[in-house]
This record gives C-alpha cells, structure tokens and sequence, in this order.
C-alpha cells in the first residue's frame, strides 16, 4: 500500500482536465500546424486546400542509364576501366597485406600469452609442491 495513500486522492482531484483532453488538444493543434506549414510551401501563402502533390517533371526522351552507356562507348572509356580496375587491385592488395599484418599481430600476442600462463602455472606447481613438502617434513618432526 502506498505510505501516503490520503494524500494521493487530494492531488488526483486537484489535477485539472484530464489528460485525454490536453492529448487531443495537442494533436489537433499539431496537425493544423503541419497543414499550414505544407499549404504555405505550396502557394506561399495561408491557403487551405486538400492535400496536393508536387507536379511531375516532365520526362526527357533519354534516361540517365542511356546517357551512362552512350559515355562508356569508346576506348577512352576502357582505358579509365582498365585503371580503375588496376587502383582496385593495388587497394585490394594493400588490404590484404593490413590484415596479414594483423593476423600474425594478434597470433604473436596470443602465443606470448599462452607462453606467460604456463609459466605462471609451473611456478604455482613448483610453490604448492615445496608448501607440500614442508607440511609433510612439519608433520614428521611433530
């Protein structure tokens, strides 16, 4: 139960509208906004009219992919081809060889630490048998 339950019931009553109204307030204003800003970008000015669509441009008789292609036509065309294949093949190599570089990196890392860890756990073995030892040259003397 709510520690101070009273109170909640003054403050409830105290509210105002309700919230439901102050939403569809807030949305119907929103939307009259929205409509005024979208019919002044279209006639630049406070004009109300249903929604409208911007005219369609008018079509030219060649598309962009035809004009790409008439412009690929002719050995000026292979020749940009045939360098931009070799500057990919020269980024591809240099790829190749960053991560060739990354990869031995990282292996090296990993091996030094794989060589680290056994160390580690033959100087453990080595204390815990001397810790043996001693116990047992401790329980013999007693």
């Amino acid at each position: 139960m709510h520690p101070h339950h009273g109170y909640y019931h003054y403050y409830r009553s105290r509210r105002g509208p309700s919230r439901l109204l102050w939403f569809f307030i807030g949305a119907g204003t929103a939307a009259v906004w929205i409509k005024h800003k979208q019919a002044a970008d279209i006639h630049g000015k406070f004009y109300w009219k249903h929604c409208q669509r911007p005219p369609v441009r008018e079509t030219t008789t060649e598309s962009k992919l035809a004009a790409w292609r008439r412009q690929c036509d002719g050995p000026q065309a292979e020749e940009e081809w045939e360098m931009e294949k070799e500057r990919m093949s020269a980024f591809g190599r240099q790829a190749q060889d960053a991560m060739t570089d990354i990869s031995e990196a990282t292996l090296d890392s990993l091996l030094n630490t794989c060589a680290a860890l056994k160390h580690k756990l033959v100087q453990h073995r080595e204390q815990r048998e001397r810790e043996l030892e001693d116990r047992h040259r401790s329980d013999k003397t007693t």
